[in-house]
């Protein structure tokens, strides 16, 4: 029983605490979701983790943090193919430089631009032959 009461008083203060939020805050928090939703579009996947946990800061919501673990994911994922192997880019401008080469080739194929494509493809490949 007292288990469900501190549970109960914990869920009336978590209600609490929402109406302390300023516009201010709320406006804050919907910018900084908007433009991590932005810069993780556009690959920039380490700034938009740091503009979703401070979003975070201000309003947590399971929503939010499902979103912070899958880019946490996301990033992991990205730096296990970029272990610093033989064949892997000996730094991270070589990472920031395959990233942008594979948007810029998605992009010409979406455009139906299959030499280009096919020209950033090949020299993403010579900056990390194992991907």
């Amino acid at each position: 029983k007292r288990i469900q009461k501190i549970h109960r008083e914990l869920a009336d203060s978590t209600k609490h605490k929402d109406s302390y939020k300023t516009e201010e805050d709320i406006d804050r928090y919907n910018n900084l979701v908007i433009d991590a939703k932005s810069m993780n579009e556009a690959g920039e996947k380490e700034d938009a983790l740091r503009l979703y946990k401070e979003a975070y800061n201000i309003d947590p919501s399971e929503k939010l943090k499902s979103k912070i673990d899958a880019l946490i994911s996301e990033i992991a994922d990205e730096k296990k193919a970029f272990d610093k192997t033989d064949t892997g880019p000996e730094n991270e401008l070589d990472v920031e430089m395959f990233n942008s080469l594979i948007r810029s080739a998605k992009s010409k194929l979406s455009e139906e631009n299959y030499e280009d494509a096919l020209l950033l493809y090949q020299e993403a490949h010579e900056l990390n032959p194992s991907d």
